[in-house]
């Protein structure tokens, strides 16, 4: 009733402002139109492999990796924590949890916190498997190896060794792996990854350019600016459009397409808006080996060249953990680049973003090498990857039998919040929570 109530007040409101804005936000949803969003979809789909009679790879050995959480806020203005993460598979059963407080309140801290768990155990299930086995992570591969290295304003004090340890638990989970020939895998059934999209920036980019030095109206010193401006865009796109704006000045309408694409940077494109608009049937993008961004390399480049005042500026801590930092950096380093790929298994369903280590097909590229992406050149060493994934594949809900299996072992629901609360009470006495008395949802 209290909800009925609540949309009374606000549905007029809402079917006026609706009007007004109802096209443009239809355009947002559906990623606008025009020639050049077409080029990237029509990229997209010449980079797309349907699947065929492929045969299948029998793995024995499969395990996956989930974590829970609940978040409470506390009446005296804190964050009550319970993290928790299960690996599971045959012959495999690791678990773990933990319970934290944060001042202030910080979500991304809870975060932190429960995928630090997930590595942790994913690395004790590593060492219990056999080579050749697959192990599943719940995640983006990317997205973790590209986590800043920075501690954001207002967080909890021990944010920064926080950081520190998921950044070591991810090094030494990837290095364990590869070395162990077991293949690591990330699946992530919701992404708002760009990898895809850039490349196909690249290459449209690239013809420009070679069209633009054909034609022989563009000043040498001028057309090594154009040439560097995509990559000038992904480290501060504000900029590099300026440069460009500023070219047209001389150059007028020849440098249009530039113009667009250095604009492209900034919006709001992601890989799985391209893909819903070329995916007609299942199968899968032509897997990409990626690198880290130019952002991260130059984060980490300035951090090693004076780690103890990185360490006391970015992460806030003092200057006793430059050691170990210096250390997480240099071995860093040594990580494999990731292959990533977009799956379809169902036409009813959305592609699914798939992150595999380099080292685990055999590549030897690694992580802070790869400047720009390239394609994997052999699309057939990748069919073991799609061979493992569409084994697993039940349906839309559980797009993955052993992670739905670690998700279910791993959650927190609401019917265990007396008894972690009774628990704790017992321990340290009465905790006082605020007046909201469920968790906060998980983000």
């Amino acid at each position: 009733m209290v909800y009925g109530v609540v949309v009374a007040y606000v549905a007029d409101l809402f079917v006026s402002w609706l009007k007004d804005n109802a096209e443009r936000l239809k355009d947002e949803f559906t990623g606008g139109s025009g020639r050049f969003l077409q080029e990237l979809v029509d990229g997209a789909r010449r980079m797309w492999v349907s699947f065929s009679a492929t045969h299948y790879t029998e793995f024995e050995r499969v395990a996956a990796v989930d974590g829970g959480l609940l978040k409470f806020r506390l009446a005296n203005g804190g964050l009550l924590v319970f993290a928790s993460a299960y690996a599971v598979g045959p012959q495999i059963d690791v678990r773990d949890f933990e319970c934290a407080l944060a001042y202030p309140p910080d979500k991304k801290y809870a975060t932190l916190l429960m995928k630090t768990l997930e590595l942790r155990v994913a690395v004790k299930a590593v060492e219990q498997m056999p080579e050749g086995s697959v192990l599943l992570l719940d995640d983006s591969m990317i997205g973790l190896l590209s986590t800043p290295l920075i501690t954001p304003s207002r967080s909890p004090r021990d944010f920064g060794k926080r950081l520190l340890r998921l950044l070591t638990e991810l090094e030494k989970l990837v290095s364990e792996a590869v070395a162990r020939k077991v293949m690591l895998i990330s699946v992530a059934k919701v992404s708002s990854s760009t990898s895809l999209r850039d490349y196909l920036l690249s290459l449209l980019h690239r013809s420009e350019v070679i069209k633009l030095k054909a034609m022989g109206y563009i000043e040498p010193e001028d057309m090594q600016t154009v040439e560097a401006v995509l990559s000038a865009a992904f480290r501060n796109p504000v900029k590099a459009l300026k440069t460009v704006r500023n070219m047209k000045a001389k150059y007028g309408s020849l440098l249009d397409k530039i113009e667009s694409l250095v604009e492209q940077v900034s919006a709001n494109t992601t890989d799985m808006l391209i893909l819903s608009r070329c995916c007609v049937d299942t199968g899968f993008s032509r897997p990409l080996v990626i690198g880290a961004s130019s952002r991260l390399r130059d984060q980490h480049s300035h951090a090693l060249q004076n780690v103890e005042e990185y360490v006391e500026r970015k992460l806030l801590l003092s200057g006793d953990a430059a050691v170990e930092m210096y250390g997480l950096l240099n071995r860093m380093r040594f990580l494999p680049a990731v292959v990533s790929t977009y799956i379809r298994f169902d036409n009813n369903d959305y592609p699914l973003k798939v992150d595999v280590a380099a080292g685990s097909l055999g590549l030897s590229q690694k992580f802070f090498e790869v400047d720009l992406a390239e394609p994997l050149k052999n699309v057939e060493e990748f069919s073991e990857v799609v061979s493992c994934l569409r084994q697993l594949y039940g349906s839309r809900e559980v797009y993955n039998v052993w992670l739905y299996e670690a998700d279910r072992r791993a959650r927190l629901r609401r019917s265990d919040v007396r008894l972690l609360l009774e628990l704790l009470e017992k321990q340290v006495g009465p905790v006082e929570l605020s007046r909201r008395s469920w968790p906060e949802p998980p983000d």
